[in-house]
């Protein structure tokens, strides 16, 4: 098991009491008032503790990531809008697209790497050793088997440039393509609320460089670039365990970045895995020696 810093005894997370909470069609989700026009669609109930964003403006919305697929995520959705949905992945891993097949519109960013894995899913066998009962702490919803967990086959039907405008009609989504976690990772950034969408690149939590196709250099130049844009960010939107976080913990966790680049910081070993843990994120990050 993952580090979870204090999951699920935390929960409530603490930022979350501060929130205005919504009734949820199916008590698998917590909904959040982030901001107007963005709802946080939580899933406090297993271990990964995903948020999938729904971002509304005049004329449609988009859905930043579509969680575990555990739930009817298209469903909670359709009720907190009735414009039309787009998802966009921040990247391909199963807890962030495992409501996508519910989608006709689903964007990601223009790696063949990404995109190719976003569209194949995961099969039973890949997938249905993440829902053991360790991982879960609350009742699955009706009808959900997790011994037939699988993240279904999807389309994505554009791919999104960095630098890339959406405009949801007086909103706009700026895509910002910070790789390391993932090749084809992405952040997005609300121009009109200043809010950052930080996907996978920074949230609190146990965060890795170690999964396929990671690399520390690589995320480690996208914390530096997220750095660069704090001055003009009014809070990070991150897709772990807390959804509204001050957009100075990117400068903190950038020290810590470099603290590791430097060969500077403690850490354990594990399984060939070294783990450098700091006040608001431990970094989980392949031992070479």
């Amino acid at each position: 098991m993952p580090h979870t810093f204090g999951w699920p005894a935390i929960l409530p997370r603490a930022i979350h009491k501060t929130l205005k909470k919504l009734t949820p069609l199916d008590p698998w989700f917590e909904v959040y008032e982030v901001s107007d026009g963005v709802l946080a669609i939580v899933e406090p109930f297993h271990f990964e503790e995903t948020i999938s964003f729904l971002v509304t403006g005049g004329e449609r919305a988009v859905l930043i990531d579509t969680g575990m697929g555990v739930g009817d995520i298209r469903a909670e959705a359709e009720r907190l809008t009735c414009l039309p949905i787009t998802v966009i992945n921040t990247h391909w891993h199963y807890d962030h697209i495992g409501g996508n097949y519910q989608f006709r519109d689903v964007w990601a960013y223009a790696s063949d790497f990404e995109v190719g894995k976003i569209e194949r899913g995961m099969t039973v066998e890949e997938a249905s050793p993440r829902m053991t009962p360790d991982r879960i702490c609350a009742p699955l919803p009706a009808g959900f088997d997790p011994r037939a967990y699988e993240i279904r086959r999807c389309t994505v039907t554009r791919r999104l440039k960095h630098l890339e405008q959406i405009d949801l009609g007086q909103r706009s989504l700026v895509i910002h393509h910070t790789p390391g976690h993932s090749p084809g990772g992405i952040c997005l950034y609300d121009t009109r609320d200043r809010i950052l969408f930080t996907g996978d690149t920074y949230y609190p939590g146990t965060m890795y460089a170690n999964l396929e196709r990671g690399d520390f250099e690589v995320f480690f130049s996208s914390m530096k670039y997220l750095a660069s844009l704090v001055k003009d960010v009014s809070f990070l939107a991150t897709a772990h365990n807390e959804c509204k976080v001050p957009a100075a913990e990117i400068l903190v966790a950038l020290k810590g970045f470099e603290q590791i680049s430097a060969g500077k910081a403690p850490y354990t070993i594990s399984d060939g895995t070294r783990m450098y843990k700091f006040d608001r994120f431990l970094l989980e990050y392949p031992d070479r020696r």
